[in-house]
């Protein structure tokens, strides 16, 4: 719970492999969902593109802000 809080603010920030799909470089940060797309595609609000797990995806909701790897 206290790296959540500590992270919030954060606009982009390096993070560990685990939170990254492997596929290519690209920015970790927050960014709002703009749109889903099937099986397990974000969009956010400029245009990049993060994938997430099938769980994640269900989850999550267009507007949600999101800490992914996006590309």
């Amino acid at each position: 719970m206290t790296a959540v809080t500590l992270l919030a603010g954060c606009a982009s920030l390096p993070l560990p492999r685990a939170f990254d799909s492997g596929e290519g470089s690209g920015t970790s940060g927050w960014k709002h969902v703009m749109e889903k797309r099937e099986p397990n595609l974000l969009i956010a609000l400029d245009g990049t593109e993060c994938t997430v797990s099938e769980g994640r995806f269900v989850r999550l909701e267009r507007g949600d802000r999101v800490l992914c790897t996006w590309r």
